[in-house]
């Protein structure tokens, strides 16, 4: 069994792979499965190097990061599983962080990050685990746990994924949430390290940053959000209840101003019957399933 699956969706962006490989170290006890996932003509991967395994999903079975990620899963050897964006990457002290908890019987190593512009300059946008001190109340664990969907700062046990077969949604926005949340829900042994050995590279033009989003997403943005405030009531935190899409319309604001807002607004006045309906059931089925 290899010690660590690198799990890596690409699409169209060969050289910036090229470069979180690179930043992965090459051992023998090191596994990188990179998933394309329908690459445009010359911007398929082409990596050769020891312990690299590159499927490539055709028109047919694409369908977005979640998918490619279930499918990396299926060929993972590693007894722990880690999961990077293709354009982000690793700082040189990664696996030097990693091997201390290695051999121990945590479910999740939850490590710290930091995001960057493209050049691998640090970003004016300060993201990082909300915690600065391995101090932390049970509500901290919660933010730690419940509130950071992103499965690329989390170095987690694959016995405990297989043993309750979380997957991730495939669907083209949020995707990650509900894997994360299972994650979390299910993990009895955690282990916190502040070393921000990751970088999540910020791109204005990401599908995540994107201020220009169709109606279609920002509904699916709203309803993960509805979701998660639901999610987290059910944790006991019924404060979020009033706040949470008060708090996204100005987070709306603040990055994609004025006009931005207003559509999510209106997205949100259209479709609020569809998505209160939908976030009730998403608690219910947790409820239901993950017990």
């Amino acid at each position: 069994m290899k010690t660590y699956t690198f799990i890596i969706p690409h699409k169209n962006c060969p050289e910036l792979l090229a470069r979180c490989v690179d930043s992965i170290p090459e051992r023998e006890d090191v596994q990188i499965i990179i998933v394309d996932d329908n690459s445009d003509e010359g911007k398929k991967p082409s990596i050769d190097r020891e312990g690299v395994e590159i499927i490539l999903l055709d028109a047919d079975h694409s369908k977005g990061a979640g998918h490619a990620r279930n499918v990396g899963l299926q060929h993972a050897k590693g007894k722990w599983l880690l999961f990077a964006d293709a354009d982000d990457f690793y700082t040189p002290e990664m696996l030097s962080v990693l091997d201390k908890y290695s051999s121990t019987d945590i479910d999740v190593l939850y490590f710290d990050y930091r995001a960057v512009n493209v050049d691998g300059t640090l970003s004016k946008h300060p993201y990082s685990l909300w915690l600065t001190s391995a101090k932390t109340t049970p509500k901290d664990l919660d933010r730690i746990k419940f509130m950071h969907y992103a499965p690329w700062n989390k170095m987690i046990n694959m016995e405990m994924v297989y043993n309750h077969q979380i997957r991730f949604e495939e669907t083209k926005n949020g995707n990650d949430m509900f894997f994360t949340l299972q994650v979390g829900w299910f993990a009895k042994k955690i282990q916190i390290d502040y070393t921000p050995i990751y970088r999540y590279v910020y791109q204005q033009g990401s599908l995540v940053n994107n201020r220009k989003k169709t109606s279609e997403e920002i509904i699916s943005k709203l309803l993960h959000r509805e979701q998660m405030s639901e999610f987290r009531i059910y944790l006991g935190y019924p404060e979020t209840k009033a706040s949470g899409m008060f708090h996204y319309l100005l987070s709306c604001l603040r990055s994609g101003g004025l006009l931005y807002c207003f559509d999510v607004a209106k997205a949100y006045l259209v479709c609020r019957k569809k998505i209160k309906n939908e976030k009730y059931k998403f608690v219910e089925y947790f409820k239901k399933h993950l017990q």
